[in-house]
């Protein structure tokens, strides 16, 4: 894998590995601990949603302000600190008996994952592979999926045999042994500039692209937002209701979790495959693709209550939309630098991410009311499937903003 910098892959490599530990597992056992709540506390299925709800509108609440600093402050510093806060939400959730300190530490969980790795990740990946970047941003968000895949089924063991508490005590161990320490040997926003040792400021002022004010008046600004916002609102609607449903189809717990691998695994398999695909072919092609990919995955899983059928439906549904949910995620940062370079990308894609998770908020709220309303999930996955071709629609529509242009390659 050339690139025009030196130490441009193991940056990449430690950035997936940085997510393998702290989002991936985090972000994947979100709905795992629904079932027990419902049993333990008596909790609805729209209630134990707002936990998700929680988590998702803090990673929103927090994502201007992460990349603020970004723009400002050393990656590593903002990671450390949030990553921090990840290991004492999970701790805190485990000793709490009671609904709304439930959603306090969950809030706080996703606070400190949103600034620790998907929104500072996608922005360091970015800066360094100025070359193949849809690679580069496909092999970071293949380590969160490879956490999800290998740790969230090892979660669910410890959740069966030793409870959802003792659970989330061992989800930390692995952050403060490795991620950590990983963040701060092995990260840095960007490669060190040819000019000398400047600020984190300095250096993102030098890069080409649009600046905040003009950047916020694109039209394609707002179409990346709209586009982020729906698939949002239609994928967290969709994948954190999955354990609950599959286990209401007849599935037990452990057979769901390996079900649910397939998600995660194909997460990953799409997510380098389609990234290398779209610096070919085009980013908005193949991301316009996975969308509508993603819908008809989302239909294909209502065939999981089949008696004979049902494990092909939902291993069929989980391998198509982990191959396109992986090209989305990939995409839709990478999509930013395209279209309005990287002199604000810190700034624009915390602006986008917290839109963006806004409607990943409402997502899981709304297909728990749905569910509460008919007492089956047909018309949640519907609905979250047309969000999914609505989302597309957006994204054809985005175009290179007037000015932004490709980031000069560095000097070595």
């Amino acid at each position: 894998m050339e690139n025009q910098s030196a130490g441009v892959w193991p940056v990449i490599w430690s950035l997936a590995l940085v997510q393998f530990i702290l989002l991936g597992p985090t972000y994947g056992t979100l709905g795992y601990f629904y079932a027990p709540w419902i049993s333990e506390f008596g909790w609805d299925h729209a209630r134990v949603a707002l936990t998700t709800a929680a988590f998702l509108f803090a990673q929103g609440a927090v994502s201007p302000l992460v990349g603020w600093l970004l723009d400002r402050v050393p990656a590593q510093i903002v990671m450390t600190v949030a990553a921090v806060a990840v290991v004492i939400g999970y701790l805190w959730a485990s000793t709490i008996h009671s609904f709304v300190p439930m959603v306090a530490a969950f809030a706080l969980i996703g606070a400190g994952v949103s600034a620790s790795t998907y929104v500072p990740c996608m922005m360091v990946a970015a800066n360094w592979a100025t070359q193949r970047r849809s690679l580069a941003l496909g092999i970071v968000l293949a380590g969160a999926a490879m956490g999800g895949t290998v740790l969230a089924p090892v979660f669910e063991v410890l959740l069966v045999h030793f409870g959802w508490r003792a659970a989330m005590v061992w989800l930390t161990v692995p952050m403060w042994l490795v991620a950590i320490p990983l963040i701060l040997l092995m990260i840095r926003t960007r490669p060190p500039s040819a000019a000398g040792v400047r600020s984190v400021k300095e250096e993102a002022q030098s890069l080409s692209g649009l600046d905040l004010g003009p950047a916020l008046m694109s039209a394609a600004f707002w179409m990346l937002v709209a586009t982020e916002f729906i698939y949002n609102m239609g994928y967290q609607g969709f994948v954190h209701h999955l354990m609950t449903y599959y286990i209401g189809a007849g599935f037990r717990p452990q057979r769901a979790a390996i079900i649910l691998a397939f998600l995660t695994l194909f997460t990953m398999v799409g997510a380098i495959a389609l990234g290398e695909f779209a610096d070919k072919r085009g980013i908005r092609i193949v991301l316009i693709g996975s969308l509508i990919g993603l819908a008809a995955s989302f239909l294909v899983v209502l065939g999981a209550t089949s008696r004979d059928f049902g494990t092909a439906f939902a291993v069929a549904s989980m391998i198509g939309a982990g191959l396109s949910v992986g090209a989305s995620a990939t995409l839709l940062p990478a999509i930013l630098a395209e279209a309005l370079g990287l002199r604000r990308y810190g700034t624009l894609w915390g602006i986008v991410r917290l839109i963006g998770w806004i409607g990943g908020g409402f997502g899981p709220f709304l297909s728990g009311q749905i569910f509460d309303r008919t007492g089956t999930y047909r018309l949640s996955f519907e609905f979250c499937a047309a969000c999914m071709l609505v989302g597309a629609c957006a994204a054809a529509m985005i175009r290179p903003a007037e000015g932004a242009v490709s980031q000069p390659v560095p000097a070595a």
